[in-house]
């Protein structure tokens, strides 16, 4: 059947609109106006192209209002995901929280009953588990420790035992392992004899069948929990000179108390070999890594361990997602 410039430009406008507006089919609309299915199908690409029909997505619950910076931020870094969450301010307290409890919701649609999961250690892990649902759905889900840790009562929640335990809770019949040792020991042979020891390397051993980890990454060295963690419990096991030399490393930041600088590469200090955590080797064989963190004080720390690929997901929040946009510039690739 041939149409007119005027009868056919109309015929796609009332095609359009039934089609998109009425959500009739395309089998219906054909027999409404006593058209051809492929004459409908053509008239309603040539709406498209001729911009009679325009398609938008609305997100009006604006969950996905950073897009197209997670998407930027996932291959800049190089990771599989990135979840950036909205904040009202910089406030660690309220960024902490936010990036626990999204952290939460991700992790749970990950987690599977017996599945194996391993923690790190912080105040933004702290939260996540907080956050945590009860459920009956996921069962028998073995939780591992990745770094030793010692603390007061005011301090014991952050840790990674405690981490384990807290979140072991919401779900029935689960293991906890425990690493009864501290983050970083006093000398090198203290450290060898607990690394030596069967329940740590059993520990150690379960870290490497792991399917997913959920991690803080620690900031720069004026701002870093783990360096005041430690002079907090054991004020022999860091000294000046250590500090001195993640300095001179170029130090940017730490997970699980292992320092690495701007690169992702470790920081080869006597420090490191007196850390009582998974090595990096193994943290980098877990399947799938969460990176739970943000502040301004973490955002070289973030980059370098994305470059080490120390973790493939991060989770953080508007204000730190802007400082890495802003870091991570072509002239800095």
């Amino acid at each position: 059947m041939a149409f007119s410039v005027e009868e056919r430009y109309d015929l796609k406008i009332k095609i359009s609109h039934l089609y998109y507006m009425e959500d009739k089919t395309q089998a219906e609309i054909s027999k409404m106006l006593n058209i051809s299915r492929p004459t409908i199908v053509k008239m309603l690409k040539e709406a498209k192209q001729e911009k009679i029909v325009r398609i938008q997505i609305a997100e009006p619950r604006q969950t996905n209002a950073f897009l197209k910076d997670e998407l930027a931020l996932r291959h800049l870094l190089g990771v599989e995901d990135v979840k950036i969450v909205n904040v009202p301010s910089e406030n660690r307290d309220i960024i902490d929280d936010r990036i626990g409890s999204a952290t939460a919701t991700y992790t749970a649609n990950l987690l599977k009953s017996g599945s194996h999961i391993g923690f790190g250690w912080g105040r933004t892990l702290e939260c996540f588990a907080e956050k945590v649902k009860t459920t009956n759905k996921i069962k028998d889900v073995e939780f591992i420790p990745l770094v030793g840790g010692l603390g007061t009562n005011k301090e014991i929640n952050v840790l990674s035992n405690a981490l384990c335990e807290k979140v072991a809770s919401n779900f029935p019949r689960s293991t906890v392992r425990y690493l009864y040792a501290p983050m970083i020991a006093t000398n090198i042979l203290t450290a060898q004899a607990f690394l030596d020891s069967q329940p740590l390397k059993n520990i150690f051993d379960k870290a490497k069948q792991l399917d997913m980890a959920v991690v803080g990454i620690d900031g720069e060295l004026g701002h870093s929990s783990t360096i005041e963690n430690v002079h907090a419990t054991d004020s022999d096991a860091l000294t000046r000179g250590d500090i001195e030399d993640l300095k001179n490393a170029k130090a940017v930041g730490c997970i699980c108390a292992r320092f690495y600088d701007i690169s992702g590469a470790p920081c080869n200090t006597s420090l490191n070999q007196r850390v009582i955590a998974v090595n990096t080797a193994t943290l980098k064989s877990i399947p799938t890594v969460i990176a739970a963190a943000g502040g301004k004080y973490k955002v070289d720390a973030i980059i370098g361990a994305a470059r080490g690929k120390l973790f493939n997901v991060l989770i953080t929040d508007e204000y730190t997602a802007k400082g890495l946009l802003e870091r991570l510039t072509p002239e800095e690739q």
